[in-house]
């Protein structure tokens, strides 16, 4: 949250202490020759509470001020922290099923690996060559394939990486 405060005072350089005219009076007696300082003042600030002394002023203004600025601040911050919790929480259930999808999947291939190299030892028991050289190349060509399409991903996936 930023704020910017603008202060301006106009001030004649000449001024007569014996006169009780109003500004407006004053500013008509001016002549071309007369200089006005202008200053401008301007502050700011970051973050969800102002500092003290600016607080002070919205307590002038009304006197609830302060203390709803600062509930307001305290609001905003439990809600900043159940959202990272909330999205803590969604992250690792999240890594688990993946480590759980990922053990499943090893697992099917490995299964699928065995059975196939045993149904290969088994053309090659009744003398089909052809069905086990078939069956032993297409299980060790999905092997492959798979491991090195998972090298791919996981190159690419830290190439894409955030740096800190």
């Amino acid at each position: 949250m930023t704020a910017k405060t603008p202060e301006i005072l106009s001030q004649p350089t000449k001024q007569n202490p014996e006169s009780e005219d109003s500004l407006e009076e004053q500013e008509s007696h001016f002549d071309d020759s007369e200089q006005r300082t202008m200053r401008l003042i301007q502050s700011q600030f970051a973050g969800p509470v102002p500092p003290p002394e600016v607080l002070n002023e919205y307590g002038r203004i009304n006197s609830s001020f302060p203390e709803r600025i600062i509930k307001m601040a305290e609001k905003e911050q439990d809600h900043r922290h159940r959202y990272e919790e909330e999205r803590l929480q969604a992250f690792k259930k999240e890594s688990e099923n993946d480590h759980k999808l990922s053990t499943r999947s090893m697992a099917l291939a490995f299964s699928f690996a065995i059975t196939c190299l045993l149904l290969s030892a088994y053309f090659a028991y009744l003398g089909i060559g052809i069905g086990a050289v078939i069956c032993l190349l297409t299980t060790m060509g999905s092997v492959v394939y798979a491991f090195i399409t998972k090298q791919k991903t996981a190159n690419k996936d830290l190439e894409e990486e955030p740096q800190e």
